[in-house]
């Protein structure tokens, strides 16, 4: 929802389906570079991954992220390890940023740059959300 605007964003579409933004920079070329991952949106071409299906390739991969972030190595099991697998297929994470993220608070200048305010956003959200559920 914070991301990408209730799935209302560019990068959140088909043919690209990324809700959280994965490789996406913000850099444009005006032609496809080579190597990388780019998305062609309108006369530019902007850095950033694309997923051929949301469930077995964006979900999977934003997950496996995600448990990337929130879990330390030696403490993953399994079917968390697989899911982080896939994920470093995608986008390749910086060791440093493993295990990071335990709570929400671990994101901010990590998986949200420069993020100040980002996990009490995102927790504003969650509240929001399940008010009105109940």
């Amino acid at each position: 929802v914070h991301e990408t605007g209730a799935l209302t964003s560019w990068w959140s579409q088909r043919p690209r389906r990324n809700p959280a933004g994965i490789g996406v920079t913000g850099d444009t070329k005006p032609a496809r570079p080579i190597g990388g991952a780019w998305a062609q949106h309108g006369a530019v071409w902007e850095e950033g991954c694309s997923f051929a299906s949301w469930a077995d390739h964006a979900v999977p991969a934003h997950v496996g992220r995600l448990l990337a972030y929130a879990t330390a190595p030696g403490n993953r099991t399994p079917s968390q390890r697989a899911l982080i697998l896939g994920a470093m297929t995608v986008r390749t994470l910086p060791a440093q940023y493993h295990g990071c993220a335990p709570t929400l608070a671990g994101l901010e200048g990590t998986w949200a740059v420069p993020g100040k305010g980002y996990a009490d956003k995102l927790a504003a959200i969650m509240t929001a959300l399940r008010g009105t559920h109940e």
